[in-house]
């Protein structure tokens, strides 16, 4: 046990082992991801996709060798910021002492931290983080996790000068909030985004039928409760939102 509690990791697999040792374990413990720790980052890959390197007749190269591997074959690519599991999956961790297997959620793999400067010295808190200290787009865990391979130069080449702004890629809604100099918080906010265009959309159909019933002759009122018709064909109308009144529109037929 470690000075935390925590099990040590087991022998028999580590970044020296050989890739067909790394296939046998995940068949062996039935996990479907593995998450070897190589110069500081790691990379996410399937048990197809460590097969299919194998098949590619590199079953003795070396776990460390991974990243290598990756990057000569255009049809393989590691899965850092795919959203392939839940925080409850089973994912093999390998590093240098060893292997674990643990819930995804229970990851804390070691970050690469750029050298001169570049990010503050709590850039591994458990936050989406993004520095542009060194001139160019540093990410931490979290904020890769979070924003993938969005392509997020062109949006902070023509960066407003405000501490907050949205960027608004095809995969979502995303707000950067400038928390110290060329530092940023980013947060995804599509689900607020299209909350809000949903209420905007129906605002103004609730406008333009105001505006119809006024070219009828008639009146909208708003109204706390419900009333009943009147003799002059007035008509009371529920407003909901998600399922809850919201209030009462009453229609009148103006008078001459």
């Amino acid at each position: 046990m470690t000075s935390q509690g925590r099990p040590r990791p087991q022998e028999g697999l580590n970044l020296d082992s050989s890739l067909s040792t790394l296939l046998r374990n995940l068949y062996l413990h039935g996990v479907e991801h593995c998450a070897p720790v190589i110069r500081g980052e790691y990379s996410i890959l399937t048990k197809d996709q460590v097969v299919s390197i194998l098949e590619r007749g590199h079953g003795e190269k070396k776990v460390r060798n991974i990243p290598d591997l990756l990057a000569s074959s255009g049809a393989l690519r590691e899965n850092r910021g795919k959203n392939l599991f839940n925080d409850k999956t089973p994912v093999l961790t390998v590093n240098e002492e060893g292997f674990e297997v643990l819930p995804a959620g229970n990851l804390t793999l070691p970050t690469r931290r750029p050298s001169g400067g570049e990010v503050p010295s709590w850039w591994t808190v458990p936050l989406p983080l993004l520095s542009l200290a060194s001139g160019k787009i540093v990410l931490n865990e979290k904020a890769r996790t979070l924003l993938g391979d969005l392509p997020l130069d062109s949006f902070f080449d023509q960066r407003p000068k405000e501490r907050e702004f949205l960027i608004a890629p095809l995969s979502g809604t995303f707000l950067f909030r400038e928390i110290a100099p060329l530092v940023y918080l980013a947060e995804d906010v599509s689900g607020d985004v299209t909350s809000a265009r949903e209420i905007s959309w129906w605002a103004a159909v609730g406008r333009a039928f105001v505006e119809k019933l006024g070219r009828e002759g008639k009146r909208a009122v708003r109204s706390d409760g419900p009333s009943a018709p009147g003799d002059d064909g007035e008509e009371c109308l529920p407003c909901l939102w998600e399922g809850k009144v919201l209030g009462y529109l009453l229609v009148r037929h103006e008078q001459d």
